[in-house]
Formats: C-alpha cells, sequence, structure tokens
C-alpha cells in the first residue's frame, strides 16, 4: 500500500512533478519553478511515484536547482541503478534459458523499457520482469528450465508460485544463485476470449509479438506498436490511472518511437475492444501534460459522444488521482480481500470497470463474457474476491453471481457518470 504524506500536494508541487517529467523528455528547460514546494512532501510524492531518478538526474544537471537533501536523492537514483543491475542480469539469462529450450518469448514493460528507451539503469525502478510466451505450456516448460518446478527445487520455492484462475499468466519468484538474492517474474501467454484485454489482445496480435520482436543485445522486446497498446490497457485498466512513473513511460516511448509507431493499429483495437473512450482521454492527457505531439487524426478517431464516460476518465487522469490515488484503485488492487470492511472498494471495482468501457456495447460483453462459453469479468471479479481462483473453470452459480453483481453495478454507475460529468470541468 503506498504510504500517504501528512499533506496533499499543492498546486505548485503537482505541476512540478509534470514540469519534471517535461524536462526529462527535452520538452521543458531547466531550472523548474521552486515557489510554493515543500521539499519534504514533495519527495514524498516523487518517490511514492518512482520518479526518485529522474529527480536525481534534474539535480544533477541544474546545480542551482534549491533542494536541501540532494543526498538522499543520490542514494536512491544509485539503489535504482544496482537494482536494475542485477534484474537486467536475470534478463540476460532468461534469454538465454529460452534460446535454449526453443521458447518463443517477447519481454515488455520495466526491464524492456528500460533497455529500449530509457537505455540508463538509474532513472527507472524496476520490480519484475514480464515476460509474453505462446502458452500456457510454454510457461511451464520455462518454470521448469528454471528448476522451479517440484521435486526439483525446495519447496518453498515452489510456494512462491502462483498460478491465477484466470489463466492468462503465472508469477513466481525466482532465486538467482549469480546475485544472492529473489526476482520476481511474471510469465504471461495469450488466452482466447479472456474478459481481461490484455491476454485477448496478445492471442489477437501473438505471430507479431512472438515471430517479430525487437532483438537488443541479449533481450527479445515487444514491438514498440504493441508496447505502447498494452501499456495504456494496464495503467488505466489494472491501476485505474495512478502513478506518474507509469503515464512517462508511455509518454516517453511514443515521443522517442514515434517514427515506428502504428497508429492505425492502436486506434482500430481500441475501438474493437472497447476501450476507445479510454484511450482518447488518456492520449489527450499525455499531449496536454507532458507535451508529447499525438496525431490529430487519432484523436479525432478516438473521440466518441460528449457523455461517453468522459467525467470518470478526466477524474483518472487528472494529476490528483495521478499522483495522490485519489481514487483508491492502487489499494484495491494490492489488497483484494473479500469482507464486510471491503464492501465498499469492491462496489467500487465495479463501478469503476463498468465505467471504463466504452457503453453501451461493451458493458454487454465485458459482464457476461466475450463468447457464450468464455469467462465474464463479473465471474472473475467474484473469483478473485472470494479467493477461490484455483480452477480456471468457475460454476453457472459463480458466472450467474458475477453477472448480477456487475449489471447491478451499471445500473448504480449512471449518476455516478453523470455526476463527473457534471462535476468536470475539463474540457479535454
Amino acid at each position: 500500500m503506498l504510504r500517504r504524506a501528512p499533506e496533499l500536494l499543492n498546486s505548485h508541487e503537482e505541476e512540478f512533478m509534470y514540469s519534471l517529467c517535461r524536462w526529462y523528455l527535452g520538452q521543458e528547460p531547466g531550472p523548474l519553478k521552486h515557489a510554493g514546494l515543500r521539499e519534504k512532501t514533495l519527495f514524498h510524492y516523487i518517490r511514492n511515484n518512482k520518479c526518485a531518478g529522474i529527480f536525481y538526474k534534474y539535480l544533477e544537471n541544474n546545480p542551482g536547482a534549491f533542494f536541501k537533501d540532494r543526498e538522499m536523492s543520490r542514494d536512491h537514483y544509485f539503489g535504482i541503478f544496482m537494482n536494475n543491475e542485477v534484474y537486467c542480469g536475470l534478463a540476460s539469462h532468461l534469454d538465454r534459458v529460452c534460446q535454449d529450450s526453443g521458447i518463443p518469448y517477447a519481454c515488455f514493460k520495466g526491464i524492456s523499457l528500460i533497455r529500449s528507451v530509457y537505455q540508463e539503469l538509474g532513472v527507472r525502478p524496476v520490480s519484475d520482469i514480464d515476460l509474453i510466451v505462446a502458452s500456457r505450456k510454454d510457461a511451464v516448460r520455462l518454470i521448469q528450465r528454471l528448476a522451479l518446478a517440484p521435486p526439483a527445487a525446495p519447496g518453498k520455492r515452489w510456494d512462491h508460485v502462483r498460478d491465477y484462475g484466470q489463466a492468462d499468466k503465472i508469477t513466481f519468484s525466482y532465486f538467482s544463485e549469480e546475485y544472492k538474492t529473489d526476482a520476481a517474474i511474471e510469465i504471461h501467454f495469450p488466452v482466447k476470449d479472456s474478459p481481461f484485454l490484455i491476454p485477448t489482445f496478445m492471442e489477437i496480435h501473438s505471430e507479431r509479438i512472438l515471430n517479430r520482436p525487437l532483438s537488443e543485445p541479449g533481450l527479445k522486446i515487444i514491438d514498440h506498436t504493441l508496447h505502447a497498446f498494452i501499456l495504456i490497457v494496464h495503467l488505466i485498466y489494472q491501476h485505474f490511472g495512478s502513478n506518474l512513473i507509469w503515464h512517462l513511460d508511455v509518454a516517453k516511448l511514443i515521443h522517442d518511437k514515434k517514427d515506428d509507431l502504428d497508429w492505425n493499429l492502436i486506434v482500430r483495437e481500441s475501438i474493437g475492444l472497447g476501450c476507445r473512450a479510454a484511450f482518447f482521454h488518456f492520449l489527450s492527457s499525455l499531449q496536454r501534460r507532458f507535451g508529447v505531439m499525438i496525431p490529430r487524426a487519432v484523436l479525432r478517431d478516438l473521440k466518441g459522444p460528449r457523455l461517453l464516460n468522459g467525467g470518470i476518465l478526466r477524474e483518472m487522469v487528472s494529476p490528483k488521482n495521478v499522483i495522490e490515488d485519489s481514487l483508491g484503485g492502487q489499494d484495491l488492487c494490492q489488497n483484494p480481500t473479500i469482507s464486510l470492511k471491503r464492501a465498499k472498494p469492491i462496489l467500487f471495482y465495479s463501478l469503476f470497470y463498468c465505467l471504463l468501457y466504452d457503453l453501451p456495447q461493451s458493458w454487454i460483453r465485458f459482464i457476461f463474457g466475450r463468447k457464450r462459453h468464455s469467462q465474464s469479468m463479473g465471474e472473475l471479479i467474484i473469483m478473485t474476491f472470494a479467493r477461490s481462483t484455483r480452477s480456471s473453470q468457475a460454476s453457472s452459480l459463480k458466472k450467474a453471481l458475477g453477472a448480477v453483481f456487475l449489471a447491478l453495478a451499471s445500473l448504480v454507475s449512471i449518476p455516478i457518470h453523470l455526476f463527473y460529468n457534471l462535476k468536470s470541468s475539463d474540457s479535454a
């Protein structure tokens, strides 16, 4: 759970954090305006938003900047540097294992962004390695090659493997003998007709992801266009728009790789998967706050009717939520337990998900599943919060409960949807 600062950020501090990102992208010269900043509060949010490494680079390049605690920033930078050095070494090891085993793969998110976009170890922290393979069978083969499957390894290591019921990834902790440390690894794979957007998108483009990856020394990474799409979906639908560094990831990818992006594919898939409005508001926010240029035709094609979940989506990409997690999505993601005390967050989770999809066609597919025999999001929400995720097949009762729960949530979300539209003064 994110630790809360004693005080919330003021408008000067919010603007400074966005200015810091624009400075890193080369969109704003330094030194930045320092008026009205409270150093302790500011650094708390810089650290929680994983921007401490970028802040250190700013101080290093602007020695006249008025900040007292430079040593703490420097310590964070070198801490990130050493951690990422370990993860880069482990990623190269995984690459060798996959090559030796004949397992096609592509890396995405954190470590691939370090290698292909940031190209500097100390600026962006990494907490795990994310790989895409062709199937669950390949994921299990990779785990077995890493000597995690019993009885080849101590039971305590096997206990770290979490195989979720939605059947789109396996998460485990890998102990490196070379570095004498544990590293988190997530192996993702495409799933046909999944209610989740990312495994569905991976299934649609699996041939391009696995057969045409980009090659960095000792690592294969996902194509930049597909990577941008997955990063946006991951940020919006899994983390509810919070955390500034994930916004900067997309901004820097678009800024640095603009000539390699296929915007037609991004527009086509966002419309086809029912997330056009979410993409429109996110990309509009990226252009407005980070200075990243999004083609006008792209925003025109993504723009829908005014009341198409605009208010809640603008709230999601507002500075208060991006930096301070004002909507509380991170707490819900990191602590998904069911109880009477958690009834409000569970309802929020369902309401928020209903509002993130385009209306109304995507709601029906979202609640009841993409195909007749596929899992629905409602079913998976019930499974997740009930902690019954060991089986990928849910009972008819769970499916019915999930559908009813989300259908009710959809009805309740209508006044909330209207409230946010009336409340929001943002004209994005």
